[in-house]
């Protein structure tokens, strides 16, 4: 009896950890823009772009009733004309013409399927299995990001990264300098988005 008591328990917190994050749709926080950088290094120092105005998130996350445990549409669009490498125009012209902007001006995430969210850990996150395709200078890969989801101060996080090489997209790392400085292959995504409870 005691046993069945301890289970009927066990099943109760974790219903009750659930409901706080899945159960009710959020409002994209647009007093907190989405936060996305791409950082790296190079033969003199590491960087990091920041990206502004990102657009075409959604405006609201809501649990799909009918597939629990599932977001079904999210994406990201980012003008390359907005990103900043804070050291000047002499980088972020690089950035333009690594990006091809004149004929490719956005990098854009768009998901496929619906991304699977795995049952809350110990300390209430959820992990986020997104596929989908990343756009950037021309070329689309098929990628899966992973993120973590998590409610601080009454508000939804939703965080990760995503290590990918440049020249899988076709982009030639930035070189300076007459090629004494030149900037590695390898660079990380990172991003946050904040929603508020509707």
């Amino acid at each position: 009896m005691l046993s069945i008591f301890r289970n009927c328990l066990c099943v109760l917190m974790l219903l009750v950890s659930v409901i706080p994050l899945w159960g009710q749709q959020w409002q994209l926080d647009h007093e907190s823009s989405p936060e996305i950088t791409i950082s790296g290094t190079s033969t003199l120092t590491d960087w990091t772009v920041t990206c502004a105005n990102v657009q075409d998130t959604p405006d609201q996350l809501n649990l799909d009733l009918q597939n629990p445990g599932q977001i079904a549409e999210f994406g990201f669009k980012v003008p390359v004309a907005n990103m900043d490498g804070g050291r000047g125009s002499s980088m972020n012209d690089k950035i333009l013409n690594a990006f091809q902007s004149s004929q490719h001006p956005f990098v854009e995430y768009q998901q496929t399927s619906p991304a699977r969210v795995s049952v809350p850990d110990q300390s209430g996150a959820v992990t986020i299995t997104s596929s989908g395709n990343l756009s950037m200078a021309g070329a689309t890969k098929a990628v899966e990001i992973k993120s973590t989801a998590v409610i601080k101060d009454g508000k939804l996080l939703i965080s990760g990264s995503k290590d990918i090489k440049m020249s899988d997209f076709g982009i030639t790392p930035p070189s300076a300098m007459f090629g004494q400085i030149k900037t590695n292959d390898d660079v990380v995504v990172s991003y946050q988005f904040q929603y508020i409870k509707l």
